[in-house]
């Protein structure tokens, strides 16, 4: 489910993808969750992430779905350290990579 304060920054992104720069451009949509519970698990939920997003540009924005590709990555690439909610907090997150 999206917060209030992503939906808010989806905006921002949905903007950008149906303006002029980057409309019809192939974005990957990936998913990453913090090191709480099993693999599968974490590989499930990093993907309903991907996913969400991906249904609030294209409901919320118009973006082109043919455009948008979900990846799941789980725990697989965090950023920090998952011994502190600081770390995990940061490693909750999707990413917008251009293909």
């Amino acid at each position: 489910e999206l917060t209030d304060s992503a939906r808010r920054e989806l905006d921002v992104f949905g903007e950008a993808l149906t303006g002029a720069t980057l409309s019809g451009r192939p974005f990957t949509i990936a998913g990453h969750t913090d090191s709480v519970g099993s693999d599968e698990y974490n590989m499930h939920l990093s993907g309903l992430r991907a996913n969400a997003v991906i249904a609030y540009l294209v409901d919320e924005h118009n973006v082109t779905a043919s455009t948008l590709t979900a990846s799941a990555f789980g725990e697989t690439q965090p950023r920090r350290d998952n011994s502190t909610e600081a770390g995990r907090r940061e490693n909750r997150r999707v990413e917008f990579i251009e293909r």
